[in-house]
């Protein structure tokens, strides 16, 4: 599972795009990858086209299910769901799919972003990682 808020997406994109690299080219097996990207402007999604084919939703492959969450005073759009990422919902349907597999998780944002994720980790016996992106 990969989550980001805001640039944070930039270090995070760098591991989906290993990620890819790495199932394709190495055969290393992954069943499946969560990507949530919490965002303040729609817009930033243009910044994922570096990594994308032709749309966001295709920036690794079928076994990337992503999540655009955009806060502020911007509406939903196709592709974003208006406010913050239900985090809990989202570690509890990974859990629920995963049938016991291994899981990791790396969260690359603001410190309550990265020590809620920790904290649902801990529930969920997931793998924590992290790397703190602020000012």
């Amino acid at each position: 599972m990969l989550i980001a808020s805001g640039i944070g997406v930039a270090p995070i994109g760098g591991c989906a795009k290993s990620l890819q690299y790495q199932h394709d080219t190495l055969r290393r097996p992954l069943d499946r990858v969560q990507f949530v990207w919490a965002l303040r402007n729609p817009e930033f999604l243009e910044s994922l086209k570096p990594f994308a084919v032709d749309a966001p939703e295709k920036l690794l492959s079928s076994m990337v299910k992503c999540s655009f969450n955009v806060s502020g005073k911007h509406e939903a759009t196709e592709q974003v769901s208006k406010g913050r990422p239900d985090l809990d919902a989202i570690f509890a349907e990974m859990k629920e799919e995963g049938n016991d597999a291994h899981v990791a998780v790396l969260v690359c944002g603001p410190t309550p972003l990265i020590s809620n994720c920790q904290r649902l980790c801990s529930k969920y016996n997931f793998d924590f990682y992290s790397e703190v992106f602020e000012f």
